[in-house]
């Protein structure tokens, strides 16, 4: 004979309920008048041989006008009358609802938030009367008010979602109303973007070839999804850029020689940027590059003269040869911590640049990195670099001082502290000797070696 199974009653406290005491002491009316409506308290009595209560139960009707008390009296709990707001056919609807939802999935994130589920247009209309931060849809079609802001709308079954088609996908953004898994009706969410100016060869959504108009302003169509290779090579008339957000990559050397394009957008959605896209574009004041990208290939930014302000993403892991080489006008810049490698002349002859956040995850170092940074005053290199490559730091005359980890094991000596006139600090591990340290620093003044530790 097949072992029975007896089920709990799980009460609004979180407590699966087994015994008639243990009801009592976690007893909240809105969930046994839930499993009154759907039998399983009569079936949960039963099982437990409370018959009596079980046949008092099954007497019962949910239109009985002393439902609640009779409940109350038959569970031997006190009744609350003047605080009995319950609505039994509120509980009914939202046991109905559950059985549905139920039959459809077994999400508990969802179950469990049976009450922000509008399964028709009213109960959207009452949910949202509570101000949620999310709301599911589970039906054939929602009409959406733009009126309530900062919810998030989550299909279940795919529902035809209708919204206010005066509306823009940004104007939804900006008040932040977001949808997932839904169907829109043909032209909801259009684009609010300008018209195109300029020229252009476009194929298969990638920009071959732009030009600007007579007064230097090129305004790319949306719809664009790449800027090609070498799109804008050398177009020194160029000077105003717009792109679409949806474009999502610029190919190797799309701006190379701008030199007149004065500042640049880059979309949000972008994941990468090629080879020396804006190599020697020296009128660029500022860049913020974005989320998503993962590496700063060669050359990319190299020769921007003009270039004082740079952001570069948590997302990017590495910073290529000569990527930031002769930005005269950066002062600052943070390297964020996900970057594990700097390539060659990365930074080399950013004349302006004084102070410079490494990254605590570096492993390498390339060759010349920080050469002719002149107005570099301290460096501290990250614990895990095993390595400083020739010429690293030549002609850091402002460099006052060096924190030089455990990490690291080999120091070349090619010039990689020539001119270095002002260290007067050097923080280095004990493994390195005497004469190794006097090969490394070599070219710094004897006068000062002193200052320097083992020297």
């Amino acid at each position: 004979m097949a072992k029975k199974i007896r089920f709990p009653l799980k009460m609004k406290n979180g407590a699966e309920v087994r015994t008639l005491d243990e009801l009592k002491e976690n007893f909240d009316l809105e969930s046994v008048l839930g499993y009154f409506t759907d039998g399983k308290l009569k079936t949960w009595l039963a099982d437990r041989y409370y018959d009596e209560k079980a046949e008092a139960v099954s007497s019962l009707s949910k239109d009985m006008p002393d439902l609640t008390a009779k409940l109350c009296e038959i569970l031997e709990v006190e009744y609350q009358g003047d605080n009995d707001d319950t609505d039994i056919e509120y509980i009914q609807r939202r046991n109905e609802k559950y059985k549905i939802l139920s039959a459809f999935t077994d999400n508990k994130s969802i179950l469990n938030n049976i009450d922000i589920v509008a399964m028709d247009q009213d109960e959207l209309y009452d949910i949202l009367d509570e101000s949620p931060e999310k709301v599911y849809l589970y039906g054939e079609k929602f009409e959406i008010p733009f009126g309530r802001k900062n919810i998030c709308y989550v299909g279940l079954n795919n529902p035809l979602v209708i919204i206010d088609k005066n509306k823009y996908a940004n104007d939804f953004e900006e008040a932040r109303i977001t949808f997932s898994n839904v169907i829109f009706e043909e032209g909801a969410l259009k684009i609010r973007y300008p018209d195109p100016i300029g020229e252009f060869e476009i194929e298969n959504g990638v920009l071959k070839k732009g030009v600007p108009n007579s007064e230097g302003v090129c305004i790319i169509p949306y719809g664009v999804t790449s800027i090609g290779n070498s799109a804008f090579w050398g177009c020194k008339e160029l000077i105003i850029v717009t792109l679409p957000d949806s474009i999502t990559s610029i190919e190797n050397g799309a701006f190379y020689g701008c030199v007149s394009l004065k500042a640049i957008d880059i979309p949000k959605h972008v994941t990468s940027i090629g080879r020396n896209a804006f190599g020697n574009c020296e009128s660029i004041n500022s860049i913020v590059i974005p989320e998503g990208v993962t590496s700063i290939e060669e050359y990319t930014f190299w020769s921007c003269k003009n270039l004082s302000s740079v952001i570069i993403p948590e997302s990017v892991k590495s910073i290529g040869d000569c990527a930031f080489h002769e930005c005269e006008n950066i002062t600052y810049i943070k390297i964020p911590d996900n970057v594990k490698s700097i390539g060659d002349s990365a930074f080399s002859k950013c004349s302006g640049l004084i102070n410079i956040d490494m990254p605590k995850n570096l492993k390498t170092i390339g060759a010349n990195a920080f050469s002719r940074c002149v107005s570099l005053k301290s460096m501290i290199i990250p614990d895990g670099v095993e390595a400083i490559e020739p010429f690293t730091f030549e002609d850091c005359n402002s460099l006052t001082s060096i924190t030089i980890p455990d990490s690291v094991k080999r120091i070349e000596t090619r010039g990689n502290f020539g001119n270095a006139e002002s260290l007067t600090n050097v923080i280095i591990a004990n493994h390195f000797s005497q004469t190794e340290l006097r090969d490394v620093f070599g070219y710094t003044p004897w006068g000062k070696a002193r200052h320097l530790g083992k020297l």
